[in-house]
């Protein structure tokens, strides 16, 4: 196996662990398209879930890659080979290759005139593998930040949003596995943003905003609310409501008139009513400010991981607050539940 010298950016984990980026190896490649596969050890290598450009290896790992299948010319076939002759040959071999006064392409005499008749004629070249020799360039370290794999066996299609069917089946009670990644990414400083690799970046001071935070909740109750026991009764990009299903003991029935206060003659309608609504949640956010609504906070953490966790523990507890079943009141029989208004977030 041939070996070859590259320079690779590379991120220290730890030790002798590094993470190496798979683009910068490609770039020392003439044509970095022909690079198809990275392997440690003869196997495929772990990715970085943050970062999938990365991929982890040891100091004294064997790293090898594999080329892609390229073509060659070798010169020129008949498009029409039925019309082969002495004068006309079924191959024309590329250093008959000319060009004509006038800078068209050509062959030299005495075959000038009938390069329209012919194609390229290519031969596959198979790839190649290369051992490397890795001089790295070092351009961050973790500091013993935990650093979260993937197997690259198990990167498939994605969505619009980054997320395999198979992450968001995985995640399905996290938010952050469809909800807040699909809505917003959390603001990092900008230096951070530029200095820093992407692969670290989730281990910096981040926040989400009062809007993207009202976003969030505001999806994850909408796609996840149980309409036996909560109803939302306000829906809109600058207010929110959520109110309580509670039906009454003892329903009634009144009469309604439709067209009152107009000339027309009267008409009447009998209305039941067997159940109440009482409002358990409302928010608006900061930018609109909506009269009679609170405005939800913004959440700052220390880490994307940790701005992860608030967010989903925070909408986890509210929907669960909001789908509680109605209980039995031992007084009267009749069911319903505590009168208690919900908390927004704010932890800005």
């Amino acid at each position: 196996m041939k070996k070859i010298n590259v320079t690779a950016k590379s991120i220290n984990v730890g030790g002798s662990i590094f993470l190496y980026s798979t683009n910068s190896i490609a770039e020392n490649f003439r044509y970095p398209s022909v690079f198809k596969a990275v392997f440690v050890n003869g196997s495929l290598p772990q990715l970085c879930e943050g970062d999938k450009d990365y991929f982890i290896a040891k100091e004294g790992d064997v790293i090898t890659v594999e080329t892609r299948e390229q073509k060659k010319q070798v010169g020129y076939i008949l498009t029409n080979k039925q019309v082969a002759s002495e004068k006309i040959p079924l191959r024309v071999p590329l250093d008959q290759h000319a060009e004509d006064e006038d800078g068209n392409l050509d062959f030299k005499a005495p075959l000038n005139g009938i390069r329209g008749l012919y194609d390229i004629e290519e031969e596959a070249i198979p790839g190649e593998f290369f051992e490397l020799i890795i001089e790295r360039q070092v351009i961050a370290s973790s500091d013993g930040v935990p650093v979260v794999l993937k197997p690259i066996a198990a990167l498939l299609p994605t969505d619009s949003y980054g997320w395999t069917k198979e992450e968001k089946i995985a995640s399905a009670t996290s938010v952050h596995s469809y909800y807040y990644a699909s809505i917003v990414q959390p603001r990092i400083g900008a230096v951070e943003g530029v200095v820093l690799p992407k692969v670290l970046r989730s281990e910096v001071p981040c926040s989400l905003s009062s809007v993207q935070v009202y976003g969030i909740v505001r999806k994850y109750i909408k796609e996840n609310i149980n309409g036996k026991y909560a109803r939302i009764t306000s829906d809109y990009d600058f207010c929110f409501t959520v109110q309580k299903v509670v039906p009454l003991n003892k329903p009634y029935t009144f009469q309604s008139s439709f067209n009152s206060g107009t000339k027309r003659r009267p008409r009447y309608a009998m209305i039941d009513v067997k159940e109440k609504l009482y409002t358990v949640f409302e928010m608006t956010n900061d930018k609109d400010n909506y009269k009679g609504y609170t405005p939800i906070g913004g959440i700052s953490a220390e880490s994307e991981r940790d701005l992860n966790k608030q967010i989903d523990d925070y909408c986890s507890e509210l929907i669960e607050a909001i789908n509680a079943p109605l209980v039995e009141c031992k007084h009267c029989g009749g069911y319903g539940f505590h009168i208690e208004k919900l908390p927004l977030i704010n932890k800005q």
